[in-house]
């Protein structure tokens, strides 16, 4: 099972995205969290008004055996 990390950053993902990683990115007076896939490779914004409900379980188990 992946251990999910947590790092708070200003503005932007960094350039380098860390595998199974949440961001909370503070943007203005708001701040927008983002989840990593298993591989670092993609971002899923998760705090859109409608998120589909399987997205943080997909995102987190993508390449588990």
């Amino acid at each position: 099972m992946a251990i999910l990390k947590f790092s708070k950053v200003s503005n932007n993902l960094p350039g380098t995205l860390a595998s199974n990683h949440v961001y909370l990115v503070k943007k203005g007076e708001s701040v927008e969290m983002f989840l990593t896939d298993s591989t670092g490779t993609n971002a899923y914004q998760i705090n859109e008004p409608s998120p589909h409900p399987f997205l943080f379980l997909a995102a987190i188990t993508q390449g588990a055996s």
